[in-house]
C-alpha cells in the first residue's frame, strides 16, 4: 500500500506502532480528526513517506521528534489547526527535502513562528 487516507473519523489517539506495517507508504492523510497530539517517533518508521496531512481542530501539540526520519517528505500540511498551542524550532529537523508546507488557519502569533522552525528546509525559503 502506498496511499492510505484516515480523514474525517474518530480517531482520537495515534498509537506510535500504527504504520510500523506500512514501510513504503507514501501518502498518509490522517486530517479531521480528534486527535490532540502527535506522539514523538509516531511516523519514524515510514521512511518513504513523501506527503503527510495531519491538520485537525483538536491538534494541541507537536513533540520535538513527531516528524523524526521524514528525510524524503516533500508536502506537509498542519491546516486548520486552530488549538495547536506551540511549535517548537526542532520539530522540523528532519525535514531536509519538504517543499511544501501548509499552516494556514492555525491561529498562530508572533511569538510562535520564528526563523529557527524553517533553518533545516533549504526548499522552503522566504
Amino acid at each position: 500500500m502506498t496511499y492510505l487516507n484516515l480523514d474525517e473519523n474518530r480517531l482520537t489517539t495515534l498509537p506510535t506502532d500504527l504504520f510500523d506495517s506500512l514501510p513504503f507508504l507514501k501518502t498518509l492523510s490522517i486530517s479531521n480528526n480528534r486527535i490532540s497530539g502527535l506522539p514523538e517517533n509516531a511516523f519514524h518508521k515510514l521512511i518513504t513517506l513523501r506527503s503527510l496531512y495531519v491538520g485537525s481542530g483538536y491538534l494541541k501539540r507537536l513533540q520535538n521528534n513527531v516528524f523524526k526520519r521524514q528525510y524524503l517528505l516533500e508536502r506537509l500540511s498542519i491546516s486548520n489547526s486552530y488549538s495547536l498551542q506551540a511549535l517548537n524550532p526542532q520539530v522540523f529537523n528532519d525535514l531536509g527535502s519538504l517543499q511544501l508546507l501548509h499552516l494556514d488557519n492555525c491561529n498562530f502569533t508572533s511569538s510562535m513562528i520564528n526563523k529557527a522552525l524553517f533553518e533545516n528546509m533549504p526548499f522552503i525559503r522566504g
